[in-house]
């Protein structure tokens, strides 16, 4: 690659860091119960799960919330983390 292709692939990437950054800080801030998450392939789903998701599958593995708001709310705030994710990588 040219410099020149190198310096707008860097700028893109910038750009997607600052769009997934500001979606990944509007769920704390509208969740404030939610201390983390993470995403990983489709292997940290139970394997009678597994065999019905394609193999390169991102999925929503683990999600941190203050207990005492409820599994209700862990469930709500799981989803949105997942759409929000589906939208970033749409």
């Amino acid at each position: 690659m040219k410099p020149a292709q190198l310096g707008s692939i860097s700028s893109y990437l910038s750009s997607l860091d600052d769009d997934l950054s500001a979606r990944v800080d509007d769920l704390f801030g509208r969740y404030p119960a939610l201390h983390g998450f993470s995403v990983q392939g489709a292997n940290a789903l139970p394997e009678a799960v597994r065999n019905n998701v394609m193999a390169n599958t991102l999925v929503v593995a683990e999600v941190g919330c203050d207990p005492l708001f409820g599994a209700d709310y862990s469930e709500r705030v799981s989803d949105e983390i997942a759409l929000s994710l589906l939208d970033f990588v749409k």
